[in-house]
């Protein structure tokens, strides 16, 4: 054997070696430990601070707040979701005529075509394109003659719309309908403290699969259901 021949045997012999020994020591070790989850906190009612209700629409759907709109089928959920948005967008009045201040709207529609069905809506109810953004499917793959979307998911793009709402101050989220975002039941809470942490208004809306049952009145198609999540801010 040669010189070289030999310090080449040395060199991969200690290679070995020391790589043996660098998992020996790795198996030794313990596996990380995660950080403790916290733990839940409670509190006084007499120590949470007072802070008063403020509405978009007053009655209706506070700021800061989640707001689930039910609807009989056939009763034009969406386009009173739509016609909201107008309103919000051009600061024109309330469908029940209360004076609203302009904003702007986030909205989240999936199922309706933008340049058919939306835009010519919110024109018709008076609204203002200009104050209204559209959240469309996110493009995942350009390099195809037909581009490949993926749908708008919840929690994964929380942080997307958190991002929206802050850069636009908006006034006003419309998720329409609820069902069409995946992922949105689960993430129900993180969802209303982001409206508490914006002070934005959520509005989710939700087709019933009947007309709501009404002991006093005969159910029809234009009867609405409005309910609104209260959330008391963490730490308050």
């Amino acid at each position: 054997m040669t010189s070289r021949n030999f310090d080449d045997f040395i060199r991969r012999d200690t290679e070995r070696e020391i790589a043996h020994h660098e998992r020996t020591v790795a198996k030794k070790q313990p596996p990380p430990q995660k950080p403790p989850a916290p733990l839940p906190t409670a509190q006084f009612l007499s120590q949470v601070p007072d802070k008063p209700l403020t509405w978009l629409w007053p009655g209706r759907i506070p700021l800061g707040h989640l707001t689930l709109l039910d609807a009989a089928p056939g009763s034009g959920l969406s386009l009173l979701a739509l016609t909201l948005a107008a309103c919000v967008s051009s600061g024109s009045p309330l469908p029940d005529g209360t004076p609203t201040q302009q904003g702007h709207v986030l909205l989240l529609a999936p199922y309706d075509s933008p340049t058919d069905i939306l835009k010519p809506r919110l024109e018709a109810a008076g609204g203002d394109p200009t104050h209204l953004l559209l959240v469309c499917p996110l493009v995942v793959d350009t390099s195809r003659t037909f581009a490949r979307t993926r749908s708008y998911t919840f929690p994964h793009d929380l942080d997307h719309l958190a991002g929206l709402i802050r850069s636009l101050n908006a006034r006003l989220v419309i998720i329409d309908p609820a069902s069409a975002i995946p992922g949105l039941s689960r993430s129900l809470p993180a969802l209303v403290d982001l409206a508490r942490q914006t002070n934005c208004a959520i509005l989710l809306t939700r087709s019933l699969h009947q007309s709501p049952a009404d002991p006093f009145h005969s159910p029809g198609p234009s009867s609405f259901q409005v309910e609104v999540f209260w959330y008391a801010p963490e730490g308050a």
